[in-house]
């Protein structure tokens, strides 16, 4: 899921969801529900057919824009990222294996492409991470907050195979 708090950009929020709403349609998604009232945009859209049905790959994206031009926020998630991430990909590990897989890693850099896209609407000078979509003010930002990225992942890493070694040596528990 993707949020953000957008202050004193001169952008019309209105615009936002309809650039959403485009950006939906046309990677191939229907949408189901479209609600708005003053200063609130809310949306709800799919991707589904007879097959995405049958195979339980039915994907849904839910965004939501709130606000007036000098403070609006946005909210949206695509696909399972925001709920059950690992239902998706077991059920396709054990259904359709690499092909679930991959439809979820399609999904998650589709979200990703509209968070840049929304962003760079919103200010073209924002930089966005590649690895958190983070919103940065310079590119300066970005490099520094890349290399914290880069450390955490490589800590995160060599925790991980140290723990799985571990789990190694430890078997059997007796």
């Amino acid at each position: 899921m993707k949020h953000y708090v957008f202050r004193d950009k001169g952008v019309d929020p209105a615009s936002v969801a309809t650039r959403i709403k485009k950006f939906l349609t046309d990677n191939g998604f229907q949408i189901d529900r479209e609600h708005s009232q003053p200063s609130l945009w809310d949306l709800r859209a799919s991707k589904r057919g007879t097959l995405r049905v049958a195979l339980g790959a039915v994907r849904d994206a839910d965004v939501v824009v709130a606000g007036s031009p000098s403070r609006f926020e946005v909210q949206f998630r695509l696909g399972v990222w925001g709920k059950d991430l690992i239902v998706p990909v077991v059920e396709g590990i054990a259904s359709l294996g690499v092909t679930a897989a991959v439809d979820v890693h399609e999904e998650r850099r589709l979200e990703d492409a509209m968070w840049r896209d929304l962003v760079q609407l919103i200010d073209p000078k924002f930089q966005v991470c590649a690895v958190c979509g983070a919103i940065l003010e310079s590119p300066e930002d970005l490099r520094s907050h890349q290399s914290l990225e880069s450390d955490r992942i490589a800590a995160a890493q060599g925790a991980w195979e140290r723990i799985a070694d571990r789990a190694i040596e430890s078997w059997p528990p007796w």
